[in-house]
């Protein structure tokens, strides 16, 4: 250990140098880390800011769309509103037709009367000659002026002038008769045909009064839309040029370049520390090399002044052994006088051995119990690894724990429905209050509590009405219908604000037939005081009550050829 002293000096001063670097890049990495979690909050202000921008756009060009097409189409408009005029102005020509008809049948009417009356007349004329010349063809008749008896010449005189007053009252009778005939058969045809032409008149001026109403509608929208577009336009051309220049965000993107900036002024390098990491993993045998080589020389100061103490005492030895072995000389000549002895030295000699074996031992016992420490020493270099390893772990798991409960259903996702539902709840309970005459309303809670006395992530909707809150499924069909319904405009109006987007059509289709009339009047309320919320409304009904209700029809036939649509 001590001829690699050098060697051993170098590899510690890399290895703290190795360690020092570590330690510098360790605290770099986590400012990094959290300065890449700020960079990403920063990322995703600005991208929702530019997606709201987005959606804003997306919004105003098919506005802008919308409206061109209505502005592009009011040549067309205006060219089919005077068409419908120029109708109009035919069905007045037709009116005027079927008046001139009218009064053509009512003087028809009135001559067949006077005829009628004068055939009256006629035929109480000729019923008066007739009883005149019965009375003058009996016997002694008389003057019917003066009263005096008339001859026979005279009699057959004054029958000769009845009778031809008779036939003439008769022939003039029949001309009345074949004239009132001629003007009957002439009032049924007038009659018939002004019948016809007022109800085809009617259904026509009806429906080109229906087109000319709808055209009026229709140009009065498309005159307002090129008025609403010029803004739009300015509007939508606002927006993109805010979206090419990046003109959004400002204080989010001046914060994100200010951490961008701060993370380029970090200077971390990964590869750089992987490398300083396999370093340190490289030089990790110098530092229990440099513990050795501490030791080795305490040991060899320790071991110099016990070879000065043994030299020492090697001179000291030196002259007792001369002393010894004068002693020794003197010794055998005694010995060579007293032989018994030899086997007292042989018994202290192997003590000797016995106890330098033991010696051997021990001294063997003493590595054996070096080695163990060095080994101990090792394995608590390893541990204080392993340990600030686990600690690091530790810290790691904590932070993977906060993110999967915050990204967990107890996490975000609850914060934003707890944030969400009071407006749904607030939103549904307007309209159930107008269905309902304020008869019932809604609750809505995320939290229950168990019957262990914990508390327990859910989503309940309480319902109560005039007898109390009860489950949803104790509710009629109606009730149902109306709180689904509620329920499905508060969350679909929630989820449009939400995404910045407008909600431009309602549909509802049937379950009208589950509400009484009182109900359904409601619901009808209901449906008419949101109607300005939209901007198509669409209600699919058979109820035939309902169907007068609202202005516009979509009436579908089955005919041979398919389903049929009219618009009334």
């Amino acid at each position: 250990v001590l001829d690699q002293a050098a060697e051993i000096r170098r590899g510690y001063q890399e290895l703290t140098a190795a360690r020092e670097r570590d330690r510098e890049l360790g605290r770099k990495a986590t400012d990094l880390l959290a300065l890449n979690q700020r960079i990403g909050a920063a990322e995703r202000a600005v991208q929702a800011a530019r997606s709201t921008l987005e959606a804003e756009e997306a919004r105003l060009a098919a506005e802008a769309a919308r409206l061109e097409r209505l502005a592009a189409s009011r040549a067309a408009l205006e060219s089919d509103l005077a068409a419908a005029r120029n109708a109009l102005g035919e069905l007045d020509a037709e009116a005027a037709r079927l008046a001139a008809l009218q009064e053509r049948l009512q003087a028809a009417l009135g001559e067949a009367g006077g005829l009628e009356a004068e055939n009256a007349r006629l035929r109480q004329e000729m019923q008066d000659l007739r009883r005149k010349i019965d009375e003058l063809a009996g016997a002694e008749a008389r003057c019917p002026l003066c009263g005096t008896e008339l001859g026979e010449d005279g009699q057959r005189h004054i029958m000769a002038a009845y009778e031809g007053e008779g036939k003439e009252r008769a022939a003039r009778f029949r001309e009345n008769q074949a004239r009132v005939r001629a003007l009957q058969a002439e009032v049924e045809r007038l009659r018939r045909e002004t019948q016809q032409g007022q109800a085809a008149l009617s259904r026509r001026r009806s429906e080109v009064d229906g087109r000319l109403a709808a055209l009026e509608g229709e140009l009065a929208r498309a005159v307002q839309a090129e008025t609403e577009a010029a803004p739009l336009r300015e509007r939508l051309a606002q927006v993109r040029a805010d979206l090419a220049a990046g003109a959004y965000a400002a204080a989010e993107r001046a914060e994100l370049a200010r951490l961008q900036a701060e993370r380029d002024a970090l200077a971390y390098d990964e590869a750089e520390h992987r490398a300083v990491r396999e370093r340190l993993a490289a030089l990790e045998r110098y530092d229990a090399l440099h513990r050795r080589l501490g030791e080795a020389e305490t040991l060899a100061a320790r071991e110099e002044e016990a070879l000065a103490r043994a030299e020492s005492n090697r001179a000291a030895w030196l002259e007792r052994l001369r002393e010894a072995e004068a002693e020794a000389a003197r010794a055998r000549e005694e010995l060579e006088r007293h032989p018994d002895v030899a086997a007292g030295l042989e018994a202290a000699a192997r003590e000797l051995a016995t106890l330098r074996g033991r010696e051997q031992a021990l001294r063997q016992a003493l590595g054996a119990v070096r080695q163990k420490l060095e080994d101990c020493r090792r394995l608590e270099e390893d541990r204080e690894r392993r340990l600030a390893a686990l600690r690091l772990a530790q810290e790691e798991k904590k932070i993977h724990e906060d993110l999967a409960v915050a990204f967990g259903k107890r996490g975000i996702q609850a914060l934003i429905i707890d944030t969400a539902l009071p407006e749904i709840e607030e939103e549904a309970n307007r309209l159930l209050a107008r269905m309902t005459n304020n008869r019932m309303s809604i609750a809505m809670s995320t939290q229950r509590e168990t019957r262990r006395g914990t508390v327990q992530e859910t989503l309940d909707i309480r319902i109560a009405d005039e007898l109390g809150t009860r489950d949803y499924e104790m509710f009629s069909g109606g009730e149902a219908f109306r709180i689904n319904l509620a329920l499905r405009i508060a969350l679909s109006r929630l989820l449009a604000r939400r995404a910045g987007a407008p909600l431009p059509t309602l549909i509802i289709d049937e379950g009208f037939g589950t509400q009484d009339a009182a109900a359904r009047e409601r619901l009808v309320e209901a449906i008419t005081a949101i109607q300005d919320d939209f901007q198509c409304l669409l209600v699919i009904t058979h109820i035939d009550e309902l169907k007068d209700v609202f202005p516009t029809r979509l009436e579908v036939h089955k005919t041979p050829q398919g389903s049929v649509v009219q618009v009334t």
